[in-house]
C-alpha cells in the first residue's frame, strides 16, 4: 500500500511585519533593506492573540473546505511543532477537540524545523503498513512567542504560519505517491541553536530562542546539500528526476547556497521566504499549499521535499504530486 496526498491547507495570521517595523523596533544600521541583504525576507506574519493550536485549526479548515464529511473517518492527526500549547497534552488533541473529530488520535512531534517532515515519515509508514487509511499531517509554529527582544539577528527571520495535508491510501498502479522519506540528524548540533524549557531551572520560566547564526547557516548548507545528494543516490535518481526542491524556508541566502553548492538554477526551488520568513515546522507545507493553490505545481510533478532543524535534523522525501 502507498501513501498519497488527496489535500492540502494553509494559514497565515493577519498582522504583516515588515522589515521597515523592525528596523525602527531594533534600530538596525542600514535598515530595512540590510534586513533583506541579509535573509532575502521582506515581511513576516505575527499572531497577536492565542497559540499555535488556533494557526493548525484554520489551516486544517482551509484543508478540508466544506468538505467536512472529510473528517469523519480520520484516523489520525501528526503535529509537527517546537511551540506547543501545552507540554502536554499534545497540541494536536486540541486541535481535534476543537474541530469536534471523535474517533481520531493525535500527537505532536518536536524535531524543530523538521516536525513537519518528521511527521510525514511517520503518517505515511502508518498507511503503508495498513494501520490507518487516513491522517492529517500539520506544520504550525508561533515563532514570534519565541524571540528574544535584544537579538535582532534571530528575531527578523521567523514568522508564524501553519500547513496542512491530508494524506491516504493510494490504488496499487497509481504512481503519483510518497515515496521512501529517510530522516537523519547530525551529531554536536545542541549548542548552536535551541530553547530551554525552563523546567530544569528555579526560575521555571521558559527561555527564548538562542542561534548561532553564522554557525547555523554553514552546518545548514553542508547539512541540507549533503542530504539530497545521499538521498537521490540511495533512490538511484539524478537532479534531472526532479521538477523541483521544496526546502526548508529558513533563510533565502542559506538556500541559494544550497542551489549553487548543487550546480542548479533558483528556478528549480520553490520559495516563499520573502513574504513568510521562517515559520519553523511549517514551511514546507505552506509553501507546498501556496504553490499548489498557483498552480506552479501540477498532478504528476516530481518533487523533492528537503527539511532541516535544530539539533541537527534533517529529513528528504521524494513524491509525485497526486492532487
Amino acid at each position: 500500500m502507498k501513501a498519497k496526498i488527496t489535500g492540502i491547507g494553509h494559514y497565515l495570521p493577519n498582522k504583516i511585519v515588515s522589515n521597515e517595523d523592525l528596523a525602527t523596533q531594533y534600530d538596525i544600521t542600514g535598515g530595512s533593506e540590510r534586513i533583506y541583504q541579509k535573509t532575502g525576507i521582506r515581511q513576516r506574519h505575527y499572531l497577536e492573540i492565542g497559540s499555535t493550536s488556533n494557526l493548525v485549526i484554520k489551516a486544517v479548515k482551509n484543508l478540508i473546505g466544506s468538505n467536512r464529511y472529510r473528517l469523519n473517518d480520520l484516523d489520525c492527526l501528526i503535529l509537527g511543532t517546537t511551540t506547543p500549547d501545552y507540554f502536554f497534552p499534545a497540541t494536536a488533541i486540541a486541535v481535534l477537540n476543537e474541530l469536534n473529530v471523535k474517533n481520531a488520535f493525535g500527537f505532536d512531534v518536536s524535531a524543530a524545523c523538521s516536525g513537519f517532515m518528521y511527521g510525514l515519515h511517520l503518517g505515511r509508514l502508518m498507511i503503508e503498513s495498513g494501520e490507518a487509511k487516513k491522517i492529517i499531517v500539520c506544520g504550525g509554529d508561533k515563532m514570534s512567542s519565541t524571540l528574544n527582544d535584544h537579538d535582532y539577528k534571530t528575531a527578523v527571520l521567523f514568522g508564524d504560519g501553519a500547513g496542512a495535508i491530508m494524506l491516504e491510501a493510494a490504488e496499487e498502479k497509481e504512481e503519483n505517491h510518497l515515496y521512501k522519506s529517510i530522516c537523519s540528524m547530525k551529531k554536536d548540533g545542541l549548542s548552536e541553536v535551541y530553547l530551554k524549557t525552563g523546567l530544569n531551572t528555579k526560575q521555571k520560566t521558559i527561555d527564548t530562542i538562542h542561534m548561532e547564526g553564522r554557525r547555523v547557516y554553514e552546518s545548514g548548507v553542508t547539512q541540507m546539500t549533503k542530504s539530497i545528494a545521499d538521498y537521490l543516490k540511495s533512490m538511484n535518481l539524478t537532479l534531472d528526476d526532479i521538477d523541483y526542491i521544496v526546502p526548508h524556508q529558513s533563510n533565502l541566502r542559506m538556500i541559494e547556497a544550497v542551489a549553487d553548492k548543487l550546480g542548479l538554477s533558483m528556478d528549480k526551488l520553490l520559495t516563499n521566504i520573502e513574504t513568510m520568513g521562517n515559520t519553523g515546522a511549517a514551511t514546507i507545507p505552506i509553501c507546498l499549499s501556496q504553490c499548489y493553490k498557483n498552480t506552479q505545481i501540477k498532478k504528476g510533478d516530481r518533487l523533492l521535499l528537503v527539511g532541516f532543524g535544530a539539533g541537527y535534523s534533517s529529513a528528504v522525501c521524494y513524491l509525485k504530486w497526486s492532487i
